[in-house]
Parts: C-alpha cells; structure tokens; sequence
C-alpha cells in the first residue's frame, strides 16, 4: 500500500504482500559531494511533472550545484502512481542500480523519461537492455517486488515531510515542490542553504 494514499498497487503476478526474505537493500543514490548540504528529490518515473523537470531543469541544477560540490543530490522514489507503469518502472529503476550501479541508474532513469509517453513493459525492457547484459536479471528481479521496501519507505520518508506530489524535494528543513522554472528551484534552493 502506498503510504498515505489508500492505494494497492501490485505487479501482474504477484500477491500484495511482499515477503521480507525476498527485499534486497539498495540505497538512494546521489550526484555531488556528500559533504555538501543535502537536497533530497522525490520523483515518480510515471509523473510527466517529473520528465520535464528531468529533461528541463536538471541540467542547469546539475552544472550550477551538484559540480560546484554545494548540494548533495539524493534520488527518492515518490510512486503516486503517476502512470499505470509507476511501480514497474521504480522496481526495474532499482533492479538496474543493484545489478549495474549508479550510474546505469541515471541513465535508465533518463532514457526512461526520455521515453515515458511509451511507458509499459516493453520500454522498461528496453531501457534496462540499454544499460546492462543482464537485461533478464533485472526484469526478474523488478516482477518479483524485490525492491518494494525501499520503495514503500521513500514514500514514507515523502510522507513525513509532507511531499504530497512529484517532484518534491527536501533540504534542510524546508519542503518545496511545484517547480516550473530553473530560478524558481534555485532561489528555493538559495533560501533553504541561507536558513541552514
């Protein structure tokens, strides 16, 4: 069950219950210097919101903030579901990261924003062939929920700091979410550091 949102969301197959034995641990990745402040980014593979501020705004956070070494950048899931394929998407998004890395994790993640008008198996497929020899691997792995308690505790953690949408994000206290423009994030982002 999605925290807060009274939804069961379950893979083709598979019960609801998700059977602690079979969750593997996978951390949440991060971009920059992990001495630098943290900014904690919730999004959902599914959430068009989420692909436009990927394809649009991450960039200019990128070169502006995460390389200078100022911010932390630290992926988490938010699965809303904001697409019928949501909860797919995070289980093979993470299956991609505990079989090849963090950076195939990045670079699925983009491909599949990239791609999300076409979400469903067959991208998900797709984008994990893109990334990694171990394309069957990582499919059983993400139909088998093996990284739902992850998942279901970034919700929670969104929860907490009352990140009822995609993209959210947390730093220092302070919650933001509704970005429309680069200097919208980065005067959210200026405002947070000063406050630290």
């Amino acid at each position: 069950m999605l925290a807060g949102t009274g939804t069961v969301v379950g893979l083709a197959g598979c019960s609801d219950e998700t059977d602690p034995e079979s969750q593997r641990e996978v951390g949440n990745p991060s971009l920059g210097d992990e001495d630098g402040v943290d900014l904690l980014v919730f999004e959902d593979l599914g959430c068009p919101a989420c692909a436009s501020y990927s394809l649009n705004i991450f960039e200019n956070l990128q070169r502006d903030y995460i390389e200078t070494g100022e911010i932390n950048y630290i992926f988490h899931d938010l699965v809303l579901p904001a697409n019928s394929f949501s909860e797919e998407a995070h289980q093979v998004l993470r299956a991609v990261q505990d079989v090849e890395g963090e950076d195939a994790f990045w670079e699925f993640k983009m491909y599949i924003y990239e791609n999300q008008n076409r979400l469903g198996w067959d991208l998900l497929e797709e984008a994990a062939a893109e990334v990694s020899d171990e394309t069957d691997e990582i499919i059983e792995r993400a139909q088998n929920r093996e990284y739902q308690t992850v998942i279901e505790d970034n919700g929670d953690l969104a929860e907490g700091y009352s990140i009822p949408r995609t993209p959210g994000f947390h730093m220092e206290g302070t919650t933001f979410e509704i970005i429309q423009s680069y200097s919208e994030l980065a005067s959210q982002i200026d405002a947070a550091m000063r406050d630290a």
